[in-house]
């Protein structure tokens, strides 16, 4: 069935019209039920037993939905946000709108993909709304408070390869169930790091390999642990956190970092001419080892080459 679905993602970005793209979405549907249900036969708690991929990157589909049912969330509590989408071909909360008929808000930095957006029917026939901004520390809180109305949110995802931290820690006026956020395995399990923040972060243009972005797995647990909320653990491929409010507990297990902590399975590091060179996690920190992080425990600058003699 998965090699089914990667063969219809290939087909989706063809040049095909609009019924057919329609047709392979309601295919992918179908299939994000059937794996549902399938789910239902699993008593396990372990997040990474729970992975299927729909609209999602990798199994990030699966673990939302087995998270949903365990929270408990409601039908007046099925309000998501969605940070950093691009055109909504591969996102966090598209499952949860065309399946469960969830309503939202995606907020976009790039023009071009949240027009993509607003042009497609998924705007009007579900209840999706689009906004064209780029997230920084000082407007987050005003972009929220005016696009958000419903305050029982059910879930937060953040992904915005850079800032994550910094925006996730000025998100402070609504407290979703469920929070997503991309975190930077590369940075280890033991250090609470970060990229420094920069109002116009991209991933693309402040190092060629494209490895030098977010934070690692401890700065977001500490952050969210302060917050209320437990880390419940990683999807496989080591690149998106899943932390639970701790009043909806329930039966979840909490996991330390270390436990939680999963290297990335992907090689998406680029070479000076912006070409695709494949380098291993040892390799990728070798080429950013010079650059600095922010230490958010010291409260200074440090060195990558410091987290690798401290991961040792």
């Amino acid at each position: 069935m998965n090699k089914f679905f990667s063969i219809i993602n290939k087909l989706k970005k063809s040049n095909l019209d609009f019924r057919t793209i329609k047709e392979i979405e309601e295919i992918k549907i179908l299939k994000g039920k059937i794996l549902s249900e399938l789910q239902n036969l699993n008593d396990s708690n372990n997040l990474n037993d729970r992975e299927f991929k729909v609209f999602s990157q990798f199994g990030e589909d699966g673990i939302i939905n087995f998270l949903v049912k365990k929270t408990r969330i409601k039908d007046d509590e099925k309000f998501f946000v969605e940070i950093g989408v691009g055109d909504y071909s591969e996102c966090n909360t598209k499952f949860l709108l065309m399946n469960d008929f969830w309503t939202g808000v995606v907020i976009e930095g790039n023009k071009e993909s949240a027009n993509h957006i607003k042009d497609k029917e998924i705007c009007w026939k579900y209840g999706l709304k689009v906004i064209s901004e780029w997230v920084r520390k000082d407007n987050i809180k005003s972009l929220l408070e005016k696009n958000v109305s419903n305050n029982k949110i059910g879930l937060l995802s953040l992904d915005i390869d850079g800032n994550d931290y910094w925006i996730l820690n000025e998100i402070k006026n609504i407290k979703p169930i469920i929070i997503i956020v991309e975190w930077n395995s590369l940075f280890g399990s033991k250090k609470s790091v970060t990229t420094p923040y920069d109002d116009n972060f991209v991933r693309e243009k402040k190092h060629f390999s494209g490895q030098y972005w977010g934070a690692s797995i401890k700065a977001f647990h500490d952050l969210m642990k302060s917050r209320g909320y437990f880390l419940v653990g990683s999807n496989m491929a080591g690149n998106n956190l899943f932390f639970v409010r701790e009043d909806r507990k329930n039966d979840l297990i909490e996991k330390k970092t270390s436990e939680a902590f999963q290297k990335q399975i992907f090689k998406d590091s680029r070479d000076e001419n912006g070409k695709l060179n494949f380098l291993d996690n040892r390799e990728k920190l070798k080429v950013i080892e010079n650059l600095d992080v922010f230490d958010l425990e010291e409260k200074k600058m440090i060195k990558i080459s410091e987290l690798i003699e401290n991961e040792r």
